[in-house]
């Protein structure tokens, strides 16, 4: 069995190398306005996104399989793909969010929780404000590659801060850097959790509860759901029919792929092409 093409290797795990290898695709952004009483209770509908948060006003709060996060004005929050999460208001509130896809960042089992950034709001603003004044209006190569230099500004914070623990974990994410690259490249059918556990070189007993461990999700769902970014990041990004975009997705039954998105992402695969930002 070959590793992932595009796996992490022990000596890629510092700044310079990851920063080289680092995708960042913008998918959507926005101004959010949250009630008292609103709650999402595990809802998936954007979890195959990795999201970021900055509160203009109020409080809301996430739980998730490590506990609960509550965010307020004056942070920058990084919210996790692939992560159950229940989201509930505390008290009215407005936030802005930007919704973004990175394989990259993704295999690193640290980002697999919500990350809070405290420092100065004024640092970050101006990167919000370019984001979501441009998002519509990338139309040169010189727009597409401003916008993306605002995000990435908004996400090296993150990656200085967790630098000690992706130095410290090194082992572990180069062998689940080869698994999720794996996976990347077999979307297109049905992958066993075994060739997963073989694949990391780990005994069968320690794989699956070390990958729950990390990605607070065992490995069968992680599968489903990295379908399941595919088959969103196909329905946005082309006017591919459901049917082959399931097919491509591994889901030669289309009825069984309109089940299993609706119950993951909260809504038929056909809404979903109403997020396009392009």
């Amino acid at each position: 069995m070959k590793n992932g093409k595009n796996s992490i290797s022990e000596g890629e795990i510092n700044p310079a190398s990851l920063m080289a290898s680092m995708d960042l695709e913008f998918i959507a952004a926005g101004i959010g306005e949250k009630t008292l009483h609103w709650t999402k209770l595990n809802a998936f509908c954007g979890y195959v996104f990795f999201r970021i948060y900055c509160l203009e006003s109020g409080r809301f709060q996430i739980k998730d399989p490590y506990g609960v996060t509550v965010l307020e004005p004056g942070n920058l929050y990084l919210i996790p793909c692939f992560t159950p999460l229940t989201n509930s208001g505390i008290e009215p509130s407005t936030h802005y969010w930007i919704h973004f896809v990175s394989n990259r960042l993704s295999q690193f089992p640290v980002f697999a929780r919500p990350v809070v950034l405290n420092g100065d709001p004024a640092e970050w603003k101006p990167h919000i404000d370019y984001i979501l004044e441009h998002r519509k209006s990338v139309t040169t190569f010189r727009d597409a590659e401003e916008f993306r230099h605002h995000l990435f500004c908004l996400i090296v914070p993150f990656l200085d801060m967790m630098s000690d623990h992706l130095i410290e974990d090194r082992e572990l994410i180069c062998a689940f850097s080869r698994v999720i690259a794996f996976v990347d490249e077999n979307l297109h059918r049905d992958i066993a959790v075994s060739e997963l556990q073989a694949l990391s070189g780990m005994r069968r007993q320690d794989f699956s509860a070390l990958f729950r461990k990390s990605f607070t999700i065992p490995p069968k769902q992680f599968i489903v759901l990295r379908k399941l970014c595919r088959a969103q990041r196909l329905l946005l990004e082309t006017s591919l029919p459901i049917k082959e975009i399931a097919h491509r997705c591994g889901w030669n039954d289309e009825y069984f792929f309109h089940k299993i998105f609706k119950k993951y992402i909260g809504s038929p695969p056909a809404f979903c092409r109403k997020w396009r930002v392009y």
